[in-house]
Parts: C-alpha cells; sequence; structure tokens
C-alpha cells in the first residue's frame, strides 16, 4: 500500500515519533513517502530570504533515508501570525505534493496526518483532490476519515 505521511514537525526539527511509526509502516512492505515542510527561522536570514524566494514554487528536495523516501519543502516561519503561517503552510504542502505527484507518477492509497495544527489543515485541503483513507493523529486520539 503506498502510504503519504503529513507531519507537523519531522527531524532534525523534532518528531523522532513520527518517523519511528513511517519507518515501521515501511517495514511492514509499504511503500511510505514523508512530505515535511520545514519552518525556517528567521534567525536563518539567509535561508529564510530564499525560503521566501520560493515560497510559491512546488520546490522541494528529495532523499531517501533508510526504509523511507522523504521529500522535505523550506517554508519561511512567520512568528506572532499563525493563521497565515497555516494557510502557507497547507499552500506549499499542496504544491509539493502535486509536483511530486506528476514527476513521480505517485498517488497515495491513504494519507497519514500527525497532529491536528498543521498538517491535518494540509491533509484536508489536498482531500478536496483525492479519493483515499486520510487518517489523522492528534496527542487526543486518532480519526479517521474516509473520502469519497
Amino acid at each position: 500500500m503506498k502510504v503519504l505521511v503529513l507531519p507537523s514537525w519531522y527531524p532534525p526539527y523534532k518528531g523522532e515519533f513520527i518517523q519511528q511509526q513511517a519507518e515501521a509502516l515501511a517495514e511492514q512492505g509499504h511503500d511510505v513517502i514523508v512530505q515535511s515542510v520545514e519552518r525556517i527561522s528567521p534567525r536563518e536570514l539567509l535561508r529564510w530570504l530564499s525560503a521566501w524566494c520560493w515560497l510559491f514554487s512546488g520546490r522541494y528536495t528529495l532523499s531517501q533515508e533508510g526504509p523511507l523516501t522523504v521529500a522535505r519543502a523550506p517554508l519561511p516561519g512567520i512568528p506572532k501570525f499563525y493563521a497565515l503561517y497555516a494557510e502557507l503552510f497547507a499552500l506549499k504542502s499542496k504544491q509539493v505534493f502535486k509536483r511530486y505527484r506528476k514527476v513521480m507518477q505517485y498517488q497515495p492509497d491513504v494519507i497519514h496526518a500527525h497532529s491536528l495544527i498543521w498538517s491535518d489543515m494540509q491533509r484536508a485541503k489536498s482531500q478536496k483532490c483525492f479519493r483515499l483513507i486520510m487518517w489523522s493523529q492528534s496527542i487526543e486520539g486518532d480519526l479517521l476519515i474516509i473520502s469519497t
């Protein structure tokens, strides 16, 4: 089964438990792609400015990390503008996935969104594009959504 993991955080920026769960799925024989949108702090000025320059593109880096394929995309952090950041996070994630799907001919069977903060918003926006089973996970528990 093809599984797309959408984490709100992913190593090296916390989220080791998400990486462990994705690796466990891969070890069970599933094709697992992790799509990580990484917040770049304004303290890292050159990377932050570069992330702004590439904000509206689907630019990402692709790497093989053990059994996982990881697509990472930079997103400039915007302190104290959480609603705007959430919209940009979802937009960037959708752009990256559309580009990855087109280039790699990849259509997931399941989207696994971790945390109901950023990644669930991302999942909700992606749900409009696909007919999938989507599973969201938060600290409070799991939520299974069947998309039609």
